[in-house]
Order: C-alpha cells, then sequence, then structure tokens
C-alpha cells in the first residue's frame, strides 16, 4: 500500500469511537504490510492502547511510541480535525490484503 492509504488507516484506527471497536479494527489490521516503519510503530502503538481498552488519542499513542522509544514520530496528521477522504477502513485494508495473497 501507499503511505498515504496508510495514513488513511491510521487516522480511521484512532477515530474509533469505543475501545471495542478500536479492538476490532486492529485485530484487522494485524500483519498488514505497512509503508513505512513509523506507520508500523503507530500501528503497534494503536494496538497495544486497543487491547488494554484505553482510550486512542493523540497523548496515548505519543506516550506509547516514547515509551517504545521513538520521541519523534510525527502524530499531528493523524489527529488533525477533518474527514477521512475515501474508505480508509481497516476491513477495506484487509480485504486488499487478501487479494494481494491470492495473486
Amino acid at each position: 500500500m501507499k503511505p498515504e492509504d496508510d495514513r488513511k488507516l491510521l487516522r480511521a484506527l484512532c477515530r474509533r469511537e469505543s475501545a471495542a471497536a478500536a479492538r476490532r479494527a486492529a485485530e484487522r489490521l494485524r500483519g498488514h504490510a505497512w509503508a513505512s516503519g513509523e506507520h508500523q510503530i503507530i500501528f503497534e502503538a494503536c494496538a497495544r492502547l486497543a487491547r488494554r481498552g484505553t482510550q486512542i488519542c493523540k497523548e496515548n499513542v505519543a506516550r506509547e511510541v516514547t515509551l517504545a522509544g521513538f520521541p519523534d514520530v510525527d502524530l499531528d496528521a493523524l489527529f488533525e480535525p477533518g474527514e477521512l477522504t475515501g474508505d480508509g477502513s481497516p476491513r477495506k485494508a484487509e480485504s486488499a490484503r487478501r487479494r494481494g495473497k491470492s495473486r
């Protein structure tokens, strides 16, 4: 996937209304091939938060990535106000990932 597509997926994950929804979304994205190491780090932080039932907000993700040894990860684009463009849902990514494996 392209970095822009990954950003949409991460923004969608960060905007889940409930811990249960975030947990389900993170589970669907497990195994996704992220376009950049930074996106992988952010996803792992979000997945840890979701598993613990902790809100995925900028402050919590920043704390997680810092504890993982990456204090300079830029999170601004994921949490800025505005709507997602296109369907950035984790379900769409899972579907695309499966199609890629079947080829």
